[in-house]
């Protein structure tokens, strides 16, 4: 039986732990900038919500219960901030596959660790040499048919 594998073990490859875990810029798959984009948006939109929630919750009475060691109004700001968490770590997951929000940050949610995320992760995206214009070019021109003369992509 013949035998035809396309798939292809191209990327940037970035150490994210002390374990070895690594996650790929893969700058060969024409998604990559929509992903990259939904990712942004999706976490924007996160934040959006966490600000909204934390000044709705506010502007609420709680009623304490006896004997609880968070207060009702701790209790609903926790629940935010790890709605937050949990929008931001699948917004990544989207880029750079499942599972990877939890090789680069572990099961804790610290304060900061978009922001540090994002920052570190930049200079890769440079030095992996996306250009994403450039790919989106080369994409049309290898993939474009000639009908009658003229150019349909």
């Amino acid at each position: 039986m013949a035998k035809i594998n396309l798939q292809q073990d191209v990327g940037y490859k970035i150490e994210v732990n002390d374990n070895g875990d690594y996650i790929v810029i893969d700058y060969e798959d024409v998604n990559f900038p929509v992903k990259l984009n939904e990712m942004y948006t999706q976490i924007q939109k996160a934040t959006d919500t966490l600000d909204k929630s934390m000044a709705n919750i506010e502007k609420q009475t709680f009623t304490e219960e006896d004997g609880s060691f968070l207060s009702g109004k701790e209790l609903a700001r926790l629940e935010a901030i790890n709605a937050f968490y949990s929008k931001g770590r699948n917004a990544i997951d989207i880029v750079f596959g499942e599972g990877a929000s939890m090789k680069i940050f572990g099961s804790a949610n610290r304060l900061m660790m978009f922001k540090e995320f994002f920052e570190a992760i930049e200079p890769h995206l440079e030095k992996a040499g996306i250009d994403f214009n450039a790919k989106i070019e080369e994409t049309r021109q290898k993939y474009q048919v000639k009908k009658d003369n003229k150019k349909v992509i």
